[in-house]
């Protein structure tokens, strides 16, 4: 009996042990408590966090210099923009597109998308959109589920789609920027 306790005893106490040290580890540090709080907007300047004419500077910044462990974290936080708009870009919007898949019978692909376009090359951009709205369905019919199926196969799918588009378009859409994609 009295081994019995002694066995459990051990073993909480080294399940506690256990769970503070992981939990010491996991603990945010006081400069990704900062992260987490800011406001990643400010109140004034260009909208995306710095103001007029100045460069954007990550949140903690000034910590993050002194602890090069807390630089880390606090750059883990940083969110990258992925696609860079200027003045020169502009998103047009595509019609809703629904077709059959070319396998399995009976399966069907709903996908709604916009293009990423140069103002330059693209003086008429409904006529864009339909042009390749029209050549992005033509695609989509010869799929077969396995092809856009996990996260590769939808990787490989939209990076499908940003060439059918660039090559089509002569290079006035760059990207195609998937909204949802529904199989049924």
């Amino acid at each position: 009996m009295v081994t019995t306790i002694v066995v459990v005893l051990l073993l909480t106490l080294i399940g506690a042990g256990t769970g503070l040290g992981v939990g010491a580890l996991l603990a945010p540090s006081p400069a990704v408590e900062k992260v987490a709080s800011a406001d990643p907007v400010s109140a004034q300047g260009d909208g995306h966090g710095s103001p007029a004419g100045k460069p954007a500077e990550s949140p903690g910044h000034g910590e993050a210099e002194a602890n090069p462990e807390e630089a880390a974290v606090v750059a883990a936080f940083e969110v990258p923009i992925p696609i860079p708009l200027d003045e020169t870009m502009t998103v047009v919007p595509l019609e809703p597109m629904i077709t059959n898949l070319a396998a399995p019978p009976g399966v069907w692909l709903r996908v709604e998308a916009s293009l990423l376009a140069s103002k330059e090359k693209s003086h008429a951009p409904q006529a864009l959109a339909a042009e390749m709205g029209a050549a992005i369905l033509a695609y989509m019919r010869t799929l077969k589920l396995g092809d856009i199926e996990g996260n590769s196969g939808f990787l490989a799918f939209r990076d499908d789609l940003d060439d059918l588009v660039r090559i089509a378009s002569h290079g006035a859409a760059q990207k195609v920027l998937i909204k949802s994609l529904v199989v049924e």
